[in-house]
């Protein structure tokens, strides 16, 4: 038996989806929890000792953090179903590229900052963390952190 077969399973029980792909099934869950959620269940009542809409109830956090996690989910989802294989080489080669550029600037400058980084390939910052991490998990570059110094 597959290892992850119990787990989808599991995911299956829970939301139902039983034939969709995963980003389905995570979209299912997430609704079904904030669902529960919403209706003072799991973590969001008086059950954990705290106040329904008392000022140290993590409720209106958490729900706002989970509405916008399917909102970007259902984003990604529909940008997929409109990529065309076209599209998407298109991409992996741009990322390729981008990559290329990063790893040049990284050889030229050294121990690179990820805003220096970002700005010589004119891109975000969040783009260019991306981009660092997945050159990091590619074994391409090492990434050294430290805490940061804003609040």
């Amino acid at each position: 038996m597959d290892r992850k077969e119990p787990f989808k399973k599991d995911a299956e029980k829970m939301t139902g989806d039983e034939d969709r792909g995963p980003m389905s099934m995570g979209m299912g869950m997430m609704k079904k929890m904030m669902g529960r959620m919403g209706s003072g269940g799991p973590m969001g009542g008086a059950e954990k000792g705290g106040e329904e809409n008392g000022s140290n109830s993590p409720m209106p956090r958490m729900m706002a953090l989970c509405a916008d996690m399917i909102a970007q989910m259902e984003r990604t989802t529909a940008m997929a179903a409109f990529a065309t294989p076209e599209l998407q080489r298109m991409f992996r080669e741009w990322l390729e590229g981008l990559e290329g550029e990063a790893l040049s600037s990284i050889a030229k400058e050294g121990a690179t900052e990820i805003d220096a980084l970002a700005k010589a390939l004119g891109i975000t910052r969040e783009s260019a963390i991306h981009l660092a991490a997945a050159l990091a998990v590619g074994g391409k570059v090492q990434m050294s952190l430290r805490l940061s110094e804003k609040d």
